[in-house]
């Protein structure tokens, strides 16, 4: 489990990753980062055994990062974009006034074709220069 947890769920009987993760308004590869344990087939999840459903904020920029957030974003993000239905990273990144590189640099997990970007999950659209 991630060192960085401060949410937890007791998994019970009959209980599915996704199950877990949708209603705790994470994605499920958020889920699976955080518990690696319960392997990305679902396979480890055991009832009576506690995942993590949460992590703390970044520190370091002085930004509250908001939640949930694309997997291995730049930690020195201090500006955020909630991701809907139908975005490209590139109307993302010309609407925010950054280039396409710096939004794949800042959101790796987003991929360069793009096929990484969820809906309702926040991205990095800026970074603090310090």
């Amino acid at each position: 489990m991630v060192s960085t947890c401060d949410t937890f769920y007791d998994v019970r009987s009959g209980d599915s990753c996704y199950d877990i993760a949708d209603s705790h308004g994470v994605s499920l590869d958020s889920f699976y980062a955080w518990n690696p344990a319960v392997k990305t087939d679902c396979s480890g999840l055991q009832p009576d055994e506690y995942v993590c459903v949460g992590v703390k904020a970044a520190t370091g920029t002085g930004v509250t990062t908001p939640y949930p957030v694309q997997t291995g974003m730049v930690a020195t993000c201090d500006k955020f974009y909630k991701v809907i239905a139908d975005d490209s990273c590139v109307d993302i990144a010309s609407g925010n006034g950054i280039t396409a590189a710096s939004f794949y640099a800042w959101n790796p997990a987003v991929k360069t074709d793009c096929s990484g970007l969820q809906a309702s999950e926040y991205v990095c659209v800026g970074v603090s220069s310090s």
